[in-house]
């Protein structure tokens, strides 16, 4: 106030203090207002500052005070009603100026502040450089801090995005992919049951041998097992690399339960045993040997385990 008034409307607050009424007391300006003289501007004496503008401590009286913040620089320093702008891509601006023109070279960009610029989101400081998160690792925000590893259950699309797994797949931590559970193989977006006619291994589906067929299903077996052999074939392996195959049983066994047993005693079979009708039983294929000729002797009746007797 000043020294020496007398009357209540000649006392007035200092700038940089305000008031909101006559009665009320001098209080200092609060950060980002002005408070002039109240004999300019009346009660209560406190102005906003700009868009985009601050100061710097509290009890600021001028708008010159007001500076433009980080990130922003002054319309026109030669206008009184210049106001502040949001940088252009790339530049550095404190104070209302621009005072690096290239900071979004080498993966960078200006911090918050604008007092450096710093790794852009997806990138980490190493060795002075910013690099690229490595696969399974993400950075959602800018700095040079480490990349981070994307939880269990998750994978990382891209350097700043974890995902969730689809339906039916999961992941460990710092994935790149998620692994669709067996029987199932990722394709268009999705987990898909391997198709009857196939069976799952190494994580792709393939096409069951020639004479085997399987059921697509949940529960179906994992690997060849799926595939089961025509009646009267039995698995055996292809070559080397133990790919199988359905090979028809041999003369004197017949096939049970996808393999080939031989006939019981005194019996025998065709090696053809594909052709057996649906109502047949295995054994059915192997028949005693009947007598062709005088000097034949062998069994011609066949006992219910299908042995043969008789001489």
């Amino acid at each position: 106030m000043n020294t020496g008034t007398v009357l209540l409307q000649d006392a007035v607050c200092a700038p940089g203090m305000f008031r909101t009424s006559l009665l009320d007391v001098c209080k200092p300006c609060p950060r980002n207002f002005f408070c002039q003289s109240e004999r300019q501007t009346g009660l209560p004496n406190v102005v906003k500052c700009g868009d985009n503008q601050v100061t710097d401590t509290t009890g600021a009286s001028s708008i010159t005070q007001c500076e433009c913040k980080a990130g922003f620089k002054i319309s026109n320093y030669n206008e009184p009603n210049s106001y502040c702008l949001e940088c252009d891509y790339g530049e550095r601006c404190q104070d209302g100026t621009v005072v690096e023109t290239f900071c979004h070279y080498e993966n960078k960009v200006p911090n918050a502040n604008h007092d450096e610029c710093v790794c852009k989101e997806g990138f980490f400081m190493s060795n002075f450089a910013c690099v690229p998160c490595a696969p399974g690792f993400v950075k959602k925000k800018f700095g040079n801090e480490a990349c981070q590893a994307c939880p269990p259950g998750t994978y990382s699309k891209n350097t700043t995005m974890c995902v969730a797994c689809a339906p039916l797949s999961s992941a460990p931590s710092r994935s790149s992919a998620c692994v669709c559970q067996a029987p199932y193989i990722w394709r268009e977006n999705h987990c898909n049951l391997c198709a009857s006619n196939h069976f799952w291994h190494n994580y792709e589906c393939h096409l069951c041998p020639v004479l085997a067929t399987s059921i697509s299903s949940p529960s179906m077996w994992i690997g060849f097992e799926a595939c089961v052999c025509a009646r009267g074939h039995a698995s055996v392996p292809q070559n080397v690399s133990g790919v199988l195959k359905c090979a028809a049983c041999s003369a004197g066994t017949f096939e049970k339960n996808g393999t080939c047993v031989e006939c019981p005693a005194g019996a025998s079979s065709s090696s053809l045993t594909l052709s057996l009708d649906a109502n047949s039983t295995e054994l059915s294929v192997c028949k005693c040997l009947s007598n062709s000729s005088s000097n034949d002797t062998r069994c011609d009746l066949q006992r219910v385990d299908g042995s043969c007797a008789g001489e």
